[in-house]
């Protein structure tokens, strides 16, 4: 198995599943907190991964069959997610730990709030960033603005760009 060794924290857990399929889903209330042991890149060429933090009001899970088989993780209302030196803020997170990719949107309705990502290099503020893990590499769209590290928010944007995601 070469999934990382996980931890998860809150104050409640609902899980669904069936006879079948084992534990389909997993529902995390009261401050629920994911944390990622850092990889070691065991293979030839294959990079470490930064230990990994994710917190929001309302963890919600798909799982593929027991508790540590994460297929995809959302982050709702105030989600952060920390990687290593880059931290993303949105209302609704996506982590999908089999393609490494952070998928950052706004609520479908009001209020809502610009995704963020930021790095020791820049921030990026947009409605929604694709974060790809593992290159940290972002494709963002909707009211992107970037700015590159040491300038205050209130510095006007080095460059702002409407950018689609691939």
């Amino acid at each position: 198995d070469k999934s990382p060794a996980r931890t998860i924290t809150a104050a409640t857990l609902s899980a669904k599943g069936d006879a079948k399929r084992g534990l389909t889903s997993a529902r995390f209330e009261g401050s629920p907190r994911l944390e990622e042991a850092a990889g070691t890149g065991t293979k030839a060429g294959e990079q470490a991964t930064p230990a990994r933090v994710g917190t929001a009001t309302v963890l919600v899970m798909a799982l593929g069959g027991r508790l540590d088989a994460i297929e995809r993780a959302e982050f709702q209302q105030n989600a952060k997610f920390e990687n290593g030196d880059v931290t993303a803020w949105a209302d609704m997170a996506t982590y999908d730990a089999s393609k490494d990719v952070l998928w950052l949107v706004p609520n479908s309705r009001e209020p809502r709030r610009l995704s963020r990502v930021t790095s020791p290099d820049m921030n990026v503020d947009a409605s929604s960033i694709d974060l790809f893990l593992a290159s940290q590499d972002l494709n963002a769209r909707g009211e992107v603005t970037t700015r590159s590290a040491g300038g205050s928010d209130a510095d006007p944007p080095l460059q702002s760009m409407s950018m689609s995601g691939s």
